[in-house]
């Protein structure tokens, strides 16, 4: 919003059509809280009398865990899992964390070491404590088949197989998936597949992959990292899954890409293949897109360096390792399976002495392609769940691919695959370390962040809440907190304080050196401003009544006023909302424009309290 700090005297046409009134109007400073509450009905409506406007709610969980460890808490919900607590617990403990309102369900992980993990699914509208005592540890868990219903293999992260596969199975396998019928699904793709830089059958050459150390302290904490959380009692499909959906690398810039492993945790004999197409290529673009067969066997991957081949169509499809930018990088892994239960990985291609390696068409009894659409076939075949056969995250700001290399029958239960009888699927099979110039993927770090999202009476028609935008990050069990600036839709100076503690102008935290009077990331989110760490103590909570202590004065024509949380049953200037699930809306455009389901939650607290996650349109908040 633009103008002086008081009220602008509006015309009808102004109040009815949102559209702003001149800054150069006279202003009334006292009147103007005023003018803003009779507004906000005109426009918004009725208001709750015990309506807070914060989206956050404190709860508070009692944890035995009989000996020291520590415990991670997790949101369960479709929006994602996020980190809300993590602190050590010496027998027993009070856990006091923020969630969404509209969230009661949450993971409380009990953490001994990398190799024994315990998760248990609490319900906080009913349950307000839980008790590692006497749990089984995931190793026996596993193993005891009573333990097979969904809920309590859910609890376990859903690794429950209580015996290996007969060779009955083995050969009812063969018989259905063999030659003829993956050379009647694939070679009708019309698409050939290829050794980048041919092998020979013994799978024990390493021609393919050059040796490679992780080098620098952050390389070490990836590989930490994934070897915590990969382990063969842990497979950590709670965090995986929402992962799986994002089945492809975009290439920013011209450069190599290369896979590092780091990671294996498979006894299959299976392949990694890729392909690449244009950007936003169709299922039926990707089926005739040549396949690259990277890494014959994984069993050699870790601690290997294996660099993509790019064939350029516009050079008689020279071969290169400088991929161009704006390519879509796709990924499959083929794990061979014949009727004696042994792999075959070195049957699938023909071996051409000198010369590139072409398949007439793909031998192996099963490939799981990094698009779901792609394993559609076969998996229907299989009485499969269709899923993807990779998932695509970073840690550390590390960008990390890791592969599947089975399928399972599984229903996905809000947001989380948890399967039916002993199939189960994890993600974790192998994995790496993508390294080149490609879009970051999304973090598998993320913690719980919240909105403070602010009005700053420059305007006091148009409620659009995007004058002063920041993001706060607080893990409980945690002293420390991070604020990121987002939005400056003001162009009044508004500086942010935290406990009478000044942060910094919003304008001159999201570029440095920049002053008032501009208005930025009001179309789109932009670029966010650089973190900021501030001390919190140890019973902060973004629920509190303060909004967790923060403020913004803004300097106007007619002198300085506050921002700060809303009394209840007030017309707010500040909001919280759930950093991790909101857009905020376009300049001059209406909270409740842009959330239709805004006005319901403002009458009635109880009401659409995650009305935050569905805007009217696209076209009302910021891309």
């Amino acid at each position: 919003m633009k103008g002086q700090i008081g009220i602008i005297l509006a015309t009808t046409a102004c109040m009815a059509t949102l559209v702003g009134c001149s800054p150069d109007e006279p202003s009334i400073k006292n009147d103007s809280k005023q003018e803003y509450a009779d507004n906000w009905e005109k426009i918004i409506g009725d208001i709750d009398p015990d309506q807070s406007w914060n989206i956050a709610k404190q709860h508070a969980l009692n944890v035995n865990t009989g000996d020291a460890a520590t415990v991670s808490i997790y949101t369960k919900s479709e929006q994602g899992s996020y980190l809300v607590a993590n602190t050590t617990v010496n027998g027993s403990a009070t856990i006091k964390f923020d969630l969404p309102s509209s969230v009661n369900e949450v993971y409380v992980v009990k953490n001994e070491n990398s190799a024994s993990r315990e998760v248990a699914i609490v319900n906080l509208a009913t349950t307000q404590s839980v008790s590692f005592n006497g749990v089984q540890s995931l190793l026996e868990t596993r193993s005891n088949v009573a333990l097979a219903e969904r809920e309590k293999v859910y609890a376990v992260d859903y690794n429950f197989f209580p015996s290996m596969y007969t060779n009955q199975f083995g050969a009812d396998y063969f018989s259905l998936i063999n030659y003829n019928h993956y050379h009647e699904y694939y070679r009708s793709w019309g698409s050939d597949i290829y050794a980048i830089q041919g092998w020979n059958r013994d799978n024990s050459n390493l021609a393919v992959g050059e040796e490679y150390q992780l080098q620098g302290s952050k390389y070490q904490d990836v590989a930490e990292t994934c070897a915590n959380m990969y382990v063969a009692d842990d497979d950590n499909i709670t965090k995986l899954y929402p992962y799986t959906q994002n089945y492809k690398i975009s290439t920013t810039e011209a450069g190599e890409i290369s896979l590092i492993g780091i990671y294996r945790n498979t006894n299959a004999a299976a392949a990694l293949i890729y392909f690449y197409t244009d950007a936003n290529a169709s299922v039926d673009e990707m089926k005739k897109a040549d396949k690259y067969v990277l890494i014959p066997n994984n069993e050699y991957a870790v601690n290997r360096k294996f660099t993509l081949v790019y064939y350029d169509p516009a050079n008689d499809y020279t071969p290169t390792t400088t991929f161009p930018a704006g390519k879509e990088i796709h990924f499959g892994l083929v794990r061979g399976y014949n009727a004696e239960g042994a792999g075959c990985a070195d049957k699938w291609v023909d071996y051409i002495d000198g010369a590139d390696v072409i398949s007439p068409a793909m031998y192996a009894s099963l490939c799981m392609f990094s698009n779901a659409e792609l394993n559609k076939e076969v998996f229907e075949a299989k009485g499969w769940t269709n899923m993807s056969g990779s998932a695509l995250y970073s840690t550390h700001g590390v960008n990390i691919l890791s592969f599947e290399d089975w399928g399972g029958n599984f229903s996905v239960i809000d947001g989380v695959p948890t399967p039916a009888g002993q199939n189960s699927v994890d993600w974790n099979d192998v994995a790496f370390i993508i390294d080149g110039n490609i879009e970051q993927l999304p973090s598998i770090d993320e913690a719980q962040s919240w909105i403070l999202a602010c009005e700053d009476l420059g305007n006091i028609d148009d409620f659009d809440f995007n004058d002063v935008v920041i993001s706060i990050t607080h893990v409980a069990g945690s002293e420390t907190a991070t604020i990121t600036p987002l939005a400056a839709g003001g162009e009044l100076a508004s500086t942010i304080y935290f406990k009478n503690n000044k942060i910094g102008e919003i304008h001159d935290l999201l570029i440095p050196g920049s002053s008032a009077g501009i208005m930025l990331n009001t179309t789109s989110k932009g670029n966010p401003g650089a973190p900021v760490s501030i001390t919190v103590g140890a019973d902060f909570s973004m629920a509190s009544t303060d909004m967790g202590g923060f403020t913004i004065v803004v300097d106007g024509n007619d002198g300085q006023a506050t921002i700060a949380a809303p009394e209840a049953g007030s017309a707010p200037q500040m909001i919280c909302i759930d950093g991790n699930n909101w857009l905020w809306p376009t300049e001059r455009t209406s909270i409740n424009v842009a959330y239709t389901q805004f006005a319901t939650w403002a009458a009635d607290h109880a009401q659409d309290n995650d009305w935050y996650r569905t805007p009217a349109s696209s076209d009302y908040v910021v891309k």
